[in-house]
């Protein structure tokens, strides 16, 4: 599945990853699209069914942070490398 962001893929996610997850967190509209790059199965989950979930179920939520904190670690990573260096005034 890649993750398409202004027609660019920005990730690649593999088997078992969940997409749309930002969205049902805080409400907000989708920040990319996802494209299937071979025949997929997806799970759809509603806010109020994730609610449930993550508040019944610590080993789901957990499962979830660590993914969130894989992804802004591999953005931050990502944006160190491409950043332009500053310059000392």
């Amino acid at each position: 599945m890649a993750v398409v962001v202004n027609g660019r893929e920005v990730a690649e996610l593999d088997q078992h990853e969940c997409l749309g997850d930002l969205a049902l967190l805080d409400g907000s509209t989708r920040s990319a699209d996802a494209v299937a790059k071979v025949k997929t199965r997806l799970l759809r989950i509603g806010v109020q069914q994730l609610q449930w979930v993550l508040s019944t179920q610590p080993a789901v939520a957990m499962a979830l942070m660590r993914t969130l904190d894989r992804r802004i670690r591999h953005t931050q990573a990502s944006l160190k490398s491409t950043a332009i260096p500053r310059t000392e005034r």
